[in-house]
This record gives C-alpha cells, structure tokens and sequence, in this order.
C-alpha cells in the first residue's frame, strides 16, 4: 500500500484538506493512504473580530509563527517524525 503525508498550508484545517485527495487513484480502494497531520497551532480565522468568538467561528491552524520560531520547527518536525512512524509502523511504541 502507498503512503502519502500531505501538509495542509496557512490557516487550513486537515480534516478539510485532506478531502482535495478522495479522488486519487488508488484512495478509495485502499490502495493508496492519504494522511494529512494537522498543524499544532489553531487561531481564529476571521476578516474581522465584531465580538467575542463562539461556536461558529471559523478556526484554522498553522505550522509555526516569527515568535520562537527556531522551538516551533523543532516541534513540528518531531511530530511529524512520530505521525510517520505511527503510520508506517503502527506496533512500534512511541
């Protein structure tokens, strides 16, 4: 089986993205897996903020900012490193 890691880009959310992908070949009879991590930092998306934020505010996520870029990346590129592992090796223990 073929294994594809997709990142979804600024402000987007997995779940959504991974979508884009259903009609590859090979997706849908389980040839091919599309797995797309999500980005560890979520934010409010929003032209402009007319109140307080509640349960319809639209909510994407980016891999990292300017501020303590340098831990950001560490952090992301472990995660990802642990998400490829889960999914290739699924006995492995983390």
């Amino acid at each position: 089986r073929e294994v594809w890691f997709v990142l979804h880009g600024y402000g987007q959310l997995a779940e959504r993205f991974v979508r884009r992908f259903d009609a590859l070949p090979g997706v849908r009879d389980g040839m091919r897996a599309v797995v797309a991590p999500e980005a560890l930092s979520r934010f409010y998306v929003e032209e402009e903020v007319t109140g307080p934020h509640g349960p319809e505010s639209r909510v994407g996520a980016t891999w990292m900012t300017r501020a303590d870029r340098e831990h950001e990346i560490r952090d992301y590129v472990e995660y990802l490193d642990r998400v490829a592992a889960a999914v290739l090796d699924p006995d492995a223990r983390p």
